[in-house]
């Protein structure tokens, strides 16, 4: 009798470790989709920022960074469509509103403040990608984008202190 007690406790307690298997791997799930989610719109913000800042940038110290960044975003966004499409995740390229009024401003400026709001705005943005790409380094179980944030990290780091290096010459 205790032998039957025993195999049917340890039966229950395999199937309560299954079902809060499956609850971390939704939430995983769920936690890699968001990622991916915010990811892929800040990068198509990114992308659009940049591009208008090649084509109505003074310095060209600021013209050739934005060059730099358009050929990563654009590789970042290839990488995530890779990720996306091999683990079956879903990518956004609508940008949020706090993009949309960064694209509104840098629209109605020129010259020197155009440059400066650009570069003032990539610092702060570096910072943002960098904290959450550290983020899904140390806490994603998929493997893939536990790579995507290790191969991007790095460049958030390079680019911020691109920017604030440009931004004091200018």
């Amino acid at each position: 009798m205790k032998k039957i007690l025993l195999f049917g406790a340890m039966a229950f307690m395999a199937m309560g470790c299954s079902k809060n298997e499956e609850k971390q791997e939704f939430n995983s799930r769920a936690a890699d989709q968001a990622f991916i989610t915010k990811v892929s719109m800040e990068n198509s913000a990114a992308m659009s920022v940049t591009r208008l800042v090649e084509q109505r940038a003074l310095a060209t110290s600021v013209a050739d960074f934005a060059r730099t960044m358009l050929a990563e975003q654009m590789q970042a966004h290839d990488d995530l469509g890779t990720i996306g499409r091999e683990g079956d995740y879903v990518l956004s390229d609508s940008i949020n509103a706090r993009n949309k009024a960064l694209l509104e401003r840098l629209n109605r400026l020129s010259g020197y403040s155009f440059d400066t709001a650009f570069l003032n705005s990539q610092i702060e943005w570096q910072g943002q990608m960098k904290s959450l790409l550290q983020t899904e380094a140390d806490r994603s179980d998929n493997r893939a984008l536990r790579i995507f944030a290790g191969k991007y990290y790095p460049y958030t780091i390079s680019n911020m202190e691109k920017a604030d290096s440009i931004l004091h010459t200018l």
